[in-house]
């Protein structure tokens, strides 16, 4: 599951040195050599908010296709930076969908071959994906009154590998290279501005 997953993300930025790829394989491969499964949750759950915690209540809103919006509560994932959860008023939070509702091919998502979903390879969380185009803001204080009153639980914190699959799929998900096509264009009307006689 996580070699295609490399391999991919390897594809997307060929900047990844090869050696660095197959030493990631490696040491991911003495997991499984050791029966160890490998684990991206912290024992507990920090007391603050912190990128990446998952909780579950979190009230969703979102605008359907005939323009009506539709909310409901489920599982969600702080997107923003720890530190900006820390001083800014607003937060952003992906929600986490049941896989079989999307309608699509179970081993790409496992695999982490999607751009905008994340899949957590965690008991937990098997059924689950967290799709980061579903983005919603929540203001901080009223998340952390909601988590006071038992209306949102804190269900658990990514530990240090957890985070980084995570950062690896947001930055897969948000800064992933353009086609050829669209940067050509761009460098044209570029040129075009700023470059023509």
């Amino acid at each position: 599951m996580l070699d295609e997953f490399i391999d991919f993300t390897q594809s997307l930025f060929p900047s990844i040195s090869p050696y660095v790829k197959e030493r990631t394989k490696a040491a991911i491969k003495q997991f499984e050599l050791n029966g160890k499964k490998l684990n991206l949750f912290n024992y507990k759950a920090y007391d603050y908010l912190t990128q990446g915690d998952i909780f579950d209540g979190i009230p969703f809103t979102r605008l359907e296709e005939d323009g009506s919006i539709s909310a409901y509560r489920g599982k969600g994932m702080l997107i923003s930076n720890t530190c900006s959860a820390d001083h800014d008023d607003e937060i952003v939070i992906a929600p986490l969908l049941d896989i079989d509702s999307l309608g699509l091919n179970k081993a790409d998502i496992v695999n982490n071959l999607h751009y905008r979903l994340l899949y957590l390879p965690d008991e937990r969380y098997e059924s689950y994906v967290v799709d980061f185009s579903l983005l919603n803001t929540f203001n901080k204080d009223v998340l952390n009154r909601m988590i006071e009153q038992g209306k949102v639980a804190k269900e658990t914190s990514l530990n240090q590998f957890g985070f980084y699959l995570f950062l690896c799929k947001l930055t897969i998900c948000f800064m992933r290279p353009e086609d050829e096509e669209v940067q050509a264009d761009r460098r044209e009307n570029y040129v075009q501005l700023h470059c023509a006689n």
